[in-house]
């Protein structure tokens, strides 16, 4: 595959290529936590704009629980997804 990019940032190649890297691990990061751990991929949501809403509550979530250290999506639901309180307190 080739990928083509625009850019008005004066630099050689090797930069670029440190950007275009670093952009990619962080949606591949994000988009591996949306498909493993909340099973995105086999959502069975339907309608208009449904499953697109639910994608971006999705990515909230992930990055609320970043911002308040959890490194492991996994350990995160375990730890907060019954206790109101834990969850609650992530929102302030």
């Amino acid at each position: 595959m080739v990928a083509y990019y625009i850019s008005s940032l004066v630099a050689d190649a090797e930069i670029f290529a440190q950007g275009i890297r670093g952009h990619w691990g962080i949606e591949n990061r994000l988009h591996w936590s949306k498909d493993v751990v909340f099973q995105e991929d086999r959502s069975s949501i339907t309608g208009a704009h449904a499953p697109a809403n639910m994608s971006i509550i999705r990515s909230i979530v992930i990055n609320l629980l970043r911002s308040n250290g959890f490194s492991s999506m996994t350990i995160a639901q375990r730890l907060i997804s019954n206790n109101i309180p834990t969850l609650l307190a992530l929102l302030q």
